[in-house]
């Protein structure tokens, strides 16, 4: 990338607002590892208010999801000279534009018919025919989700955590070099988008996968559905999603958060994202390279859970104590769901009191303002420039969910 014009100043000194692949190169050395989940209003909400009950989205009015498919643009291929391309990003799901980039000495730019494509190639046809010297630049959709297994021995357990660590997976792909050496000393990890197949591989008996719920890494087997035996292997196998890298820009207002005897600044976040990534009001950024604690007070809901004001919960530090000095066990009567959901499994408080819990959590925020616009052949400004709000301070209305 190009130099800074000064000392210490943020901007290079060339423009790479139409050149998407330098753009995704400068927020992947200098951003941070986050989870982007996409949301999107209930079919429940109506006028206003939400199903507390609906099993869509358990009371938000809102369900989440991960981005399916993405768009590389204007990608330098590589190509066989044949008219045959070896884009980087693989399985293949679409492709949009082909075309030769030359000066208007050589003969100009030139569009090439796209013929063909399956998972990792694409066929195209035209006159001249490529040459290996020559420079392309092809467009296409790729799907953002990767598929995977492990095998598990069942040993009284009803839960099973998958080793996503990014690093690890890398590592694993041989041609993919230039991802040598990634450091993920925090230990950031892939999320689990859904279950494929469980499979009992000592009895050659398919569970069917409603028995199962995902959060994270961990698939959660409702045991008390089917027959299972200590020393069973378990195959599983799923759909995974890789985190981004998201790059902050500064701390547009800030506040003062005391915990535990300091302060930790907290606030309103301008970010920017690659190219590929689609960002609109309502999505969820969760910054995966830290950790914070706090405490809060919460008031019990008729629901078999209640939600806690942060998003990404970790763990509970310590026991739960309602407000009449009743003391409640994590593991024995309450544990964490999904990303926020407060699971009372036995005793639990009655509804209507107010109780405290200290937990550990990972900074989430919601995208407000400033929705970026797609990039295309007509329109490649970018960088992706949006303002993302604490998520505990979010309202839902100030989400964007309406009717």
């Amino acid at each position: 990338m190009g130099q800074l014009n000064k000392p210490g100043g943020n901007s290079p000194i060339f423009n790479i607002e139409a050149r998407p692949q330098e753009h995704d190169a400068v927020i992947s050395r200098q951003g941070q590892w986050a989870r982007i989940i996409h949301s999107r209003p209930c079919t429940c909400l109506k006028s206003g208010k939400v199903d507390l009950f609906c099993n869509k989205c358990n009371g938000r009015g809102f369900v989440y999801y991960f981005q399916s498919e993405k768009t590389i643009w204007e990608e330098n291929s590589p190509h066989t000279g044949q008219n045959i391309l070896k884009p980087y990003w693989t399985p293949i799901t679409d492709v949009i534009k082909v075309q030769r980039k030359l000066s208007q000495v050589q003969g100009g730019n030139k569009n090439y018919k796209i013929d063909s494509f399956n998972d990792d190639s694409i066929y195209i046809s035209g006159q001249p025919n490529l040459k290996h010297y020559e420079m392309v630049q092809c467009t296409y959709k790729t799907s953002n989700f990767e598929y995977t297994y492990q095998t598990f021995t069942y040993n009284n357990n009803n839960f099973f955590r998958f080793d996503l660590r990014v690093d690890k997976i890398y590592q694993e792909r041989q041609d993919q070099n230039d991802w040598q050496g990634l450091s993920n000393a925090y230990g950031v990890e892939c999320d689990i988008n859904r279950i494929v197949q469980i499979e009992n591989l000592t009895t050659s008996v398919i569970y069917p996968i409603t028995i199962a719920t995902i959060k994270k890494q961990y698939v959660y087997i409702d045991i008390s559905t089917i027959t299972i035996t200590n020393g069973d292997k378990i195959k599983i196998s799923i759909e995974y999603v890789f985190p981004e890298k998201v790059a902050t820009t500064q701390i547009s207002s800030k506040k003062v958060l005391e915990k535990w005897g300091s302060d930790v600044e907290s606030g309103d976040v301008d970010a920017t994202f690659q190219s590929w990534t689609d960002i609109k009001d309502g999505d969820i950024i969760t910054f995966l390279i830290s950790a914070q604690s706090k405490y809060s007070k919460m008031k019990r809901t008729v629901k078999s859970y209640d939600e806690i004001p942060e998003f990404d919960v970790i763990e509970i530090l310590e026991n739960i104590i309602d407000e009449d000095e009743v003391e409640y066990k994590k593991g024995i009567d309450f544990e964490i769901r999904n990303y926020n959901d407060l699971e009372w499994i036995s005793n639990k408080p009655v509804t209507g009191k107010v109780y405290t819990v200290v937990y550990s959590y990972k900074m989430t925020y919601i995208v407000q303002t400033g929705t970026k616009k797609h990039i295309n052949n007509e329109n490649k400004r970018f960088p992706r420039n949006v303002l993302l709000k604490e998520y505990s301070r979010v309202k839902g209305k100030e989400m964007r969910i309406n009717d």
